[in-house]
């Protein structure tokens, strides 16, 4: 009669044991989905302010400019050409920031829908999600374990955590008009001060103006610090015998039509990356790897004929055409499913000239199925690249 009861107890123990344990792992999920879920709504958050605050910063350079076209004397023409060149950096970040904005935004939305779905699709998700970006409680700052966290209560959200992941965005511009109190000791200040000065005005930040002193040549964003030169081979030619200095491989541009993107989740369908090279004599050449997440590329794209043109428009409006200098069909690699094209081009001294001078904008490019245009977001990765070149050559 012993042998029964005992086994009766196993069984029940073994049971309350398993349901337990399928309930710390719950708990356990369900607090790093809600981590997550404060860490995507920071990122929402802070990228949003970010958008914000350039598109905010435009419309007042925008309206700063109409201003000085209704009242040519106060700005000079200097000042007016820096306010310009100041809207076009701002207009790029903008466009830029509105890119990562929506790339949070479907962030948060997706980890939303993981919160409130099934426990086993849920982990899931969280499992993967920690493969490729690491153990979800190391995003946080605080030492606090994730066992120690009180769970959420139903149909609450838990307050935002600070994450290590969240990019360095600038802080917004904050109104430095001065309170009540600020006021009143400034106008205690202003009493003390001999009649014979005027006191000190505070401006709003809600308006962007120029001070008469104001020097281009010094304000960091219109003249950022010289980029590092990072210099892949310098060496002897093996084919002209000659001083040959190539650059780094750099982003050129990466492109994904709106459509594709819920299927493509971080990764670009096509990618160009570019080297410029320079050899002794005055020889500037550019090299372009095409990579396109797809092995059909060759079905949809084509391949890049010799003396087919890529043209690349300038901020200015002037457009430069390079060209092909060998046909390639496209390598195909089936295990990661992609589809790889090679471009080299010549570039003459006029055109680095220009290309140095003044920023890109749109690179369009001739596959033999028709063109495509790509937004290029670096706008000077080709100008510091040729500059790096000329300065290394002197």
């Amino acid at each position: 009669m012993q042998k029964p009861i005992f086994g009766y107890l196993i069984a029940f123990f073994s049971f309350f044991i398993s349901i337990h344990l399928s309930a710390q792992t719950f708990e356990a999920d369900l607090s790093r989905a809600y981590r997550l879920l404060s860490i995507a709504q920071e990122r929402d958050r802070q990228a949003t302010i970010f958008h914000d605050e350039l598109k905010t910063r435009r419309i007042r350079i925008e309206e700063d400019l109409i201003d000085a076209k209704e009242n040519p004397q106060s700005l000079s023409k200097k000042e007016k050409e820096a306010l310009e060149k100041m809207l076009k950096n701002v207009k790029t970040q903008e466009k830029f920031a509105g890119i990562k904005r929506k790339q949070t935004a479907e962030f948060l939305t997706e980890v939303v829908a993981i919160v409130k779905a099934p426990d086993k699709k849920r982990a899931k998700f969280l499992t993967d999600y920690e493969k490729k970006n690491g153990k979800i409680l190391s995003e946080v700052t605080d030492n606090q374990s994730v066992a120690e966290l009180p769970l959420p209560e139903p149909n609450k959200m838990p307050t935002a955590i600070p994450s290590t992941e969240l990019s360095a965005l600038p802080i917004p511009i904050q109104n430095t008009t001065p309170s009540v109190s600020e006021g009143k000791k400034q106008n205690e200040k202003t009493k003390k001060q001999p009649k014979t000065e005027k006191p000190t005005k505070i401006e709003s930040s809600n308006t962007l103006r120029i001070p008469v002193k104001y020097d281009p040549s010094k304000d960091v964003s219109l003249n950022p610090p010289a980029p590092d030169c990072l210099v892949e081979f310098d060496g002897v030619d093996n084919f002209t015998g000659r001083r040959k200095r190539e650059m780094a491989t750099q982003l050129l541009f990466a492109h994904t039509e709106e459509f594709m993107r819920p299927t493509m989740g971080n990764k670009d369908y096509i990618t160009c990356d570019m080297t410029v090279a320079r050899v002794q004599g005055g020889f500037y050449f550019m090299n372009l790897h095409f990579k396109i997440l797809t092995k059909e590329a060759q079905r949809t794209f084509g391949f890049l004929d010799k003396g087919s043109p890529i043209s690349f428009k300038l901020i200015d409006g002037n457009t430069i055409n390079l060209i092909n200098t060998k046909t390639d069909i496209g390598v195909v690699d089936p295990v990661s499913n992609t589809t790889s094209y090679k471009a080299n081009f010549q570039i003459s001294a006029s055109d680095v000239k220009a290309l140095i001078k003044t920023e890109l904008d749109i690179v369009r490019v001739a596959w033999s199925a028709g063109y495509e245009d790509y937004e290029i977001y670096d706008m000077s990765v080709v100008s510091n690249s040729l500059r790096c070149l000329e300065k290394e050559m002197k």
